[in-house]
C-alpha cells in the first residue's frame, strides 16, 4: 500500500535510509530529522510503501516548473515484494509529477550499483550520462 508518511513511520524510514543498499545514498541524522521528514509531508512530496504493517520503501518527490527528481526512492532489498513495491512507488510518484504537469522524472543513483542501476532500467528510466554531485552547508 503506498501512502503518504506518517511521524509513526519515522523509525522504520530511518531504517531503510541506514541501509545504503535501498538506494544508494547516505543516512544523515542532520538532514535525516522527524522534522524534516514532517515538513515534506506537509507537501506531500514523501510516500511510504507499506506492507504488513512494515515499511518496506520510500520515495521523496522534489519539483520546481522545471523538473522532478525522485530522492530517496529506497525498497528494502531483503523484502520479497521489492520488486512490487519499487513499482508501486514509482508508479504513485509518477502520477504526482504528471498531475504537477511535469513530463519527465530524473532519478540519481550510484553508477557502480548494478542492482539499482537494474531496479531503474526495469521500471523504463533511461540514463543519462554520469553524474558525480557535490554539496556544501549554505553556514
Amino acid at each position: 500500500m503506498i501512502r503518504n508518511y506518517e511521524n509513526r513511520d519515522f523509525e522504520q524510514v530511518v531504517t531503510l535510509y541506514k541501509n545504503s543498499a535501498s538506494y544508494g545514498g547516505k543516512y544523515d541524522p542532520s538532514r535525516d530529522t522527524a522534522e524534516k521528514l514532517e515538513a515534506t509531508t506537509k507537501a506531500g512530496d514523501l510516500l511510504v510503501c507499506e506492507i504488513d504493517n512494515v515499511v518496506v520503501g520510500t520515495v521523496m518527490i522534489m519539483d520546481n516548473p522545471h523538473s522532478c527528481w525522485l530522492l530517496r526512492f529506497c525498497v528494502d532489498p531483503s523484502n520479497g515484494q521489492a520488486e512490487q513495491a519499487a513499482a508501486e512507488l514509482d508508479a504513485a510518484a509518477r502520477n504526482i509529477a504528471q498531475d504537477r504537469g511535469h513530463e519527465d522524472i530524473i532519478v540519481y543513483t550510484n553508477p557502480s550499483n548494478d542492482q539499482l542501476l537494474n531496479r531503474y532500467r526495469e521500471l523504463g528510466y533511461h540514463e543519462a550520462s554520469e553524474y558525480r554531485v557535490f554539496w556544501k552547508e549554505t553556514k
